[in-house]
């Protein structure tokens, strides 16, 4: 039952080792937007709004794409 407990444990670690930045989605979206791919960058700049919903200007650019 520990190996199961520290297997779980361990891929949960590992799996939010790889998780994007808030700083790094907000990259990503603007680039996106700069290529004229709105429908991607409104992706990320929700998934950065799901982090952190109390930023209004991020707001107003997902807004706009």
């Amino acid at each position: 039952m520990f190996k199961w407990i520290t297997l779980f444990t361990f891929l949960i670690a590992f799996g939010y080792s790889f998780s994007q930045s808030h700083k790094q989605l907000i990259q990503y979206a603007d680039e996106n937007y700069e290529l004229g791919d709105f429908y991607g960058a409104s992706l990320y700049y929700e998934k950065a709004l799901k982090i952190d919903s109390s930023d209004i200007h991020l707001l107003c650019k997902y807004a706009t794409s």
